[in-house]
């Protein structure tokens, strides 16, 4: 597998991990089956197009964006704040 290959199977992995997902939410969420995303986690296949787009959509949707080459040959994740908010139960009466 090659190193841009790598590196975009890491961003969604870490993107994934970040929102606490199991790789079969993921694959509720963009519409890639959860085989599909395992092969690609573990390298056995390189990231088709049209599945990192589909994950890429369904991480933004969530709050996650990957910033590309920041810094240079790598990957930045931008998490917005609601991904961590807790909810707490209502007081008791």
């Amino acid at each position: 597998m090659d190193a841009n290959s790598l590196k975009i199977i890491t961003a969604l992995k870490a993107a994934r991990i970040a929102l606490n997902w199991t790789q079969q939410t993921l694959a509720a969420k963009c519409g890639v089956s959860q085989v599909s995303i395992a092969r690609m986690e573990s390298g056995i296949v390189s990231p088709r197009l049209s599945n990192v787009s589909k994950i890429r959509a369904a991480l933004l949707e969530a709050g996650v964006r990957i910033v590309d080459e920041s810094p240079e040959g790598g990957f930045t994740l931008i998490v917005d704040g609601k991904v961590f908010r807790v909810e707490t139960p209502a007081a008791a009466e």
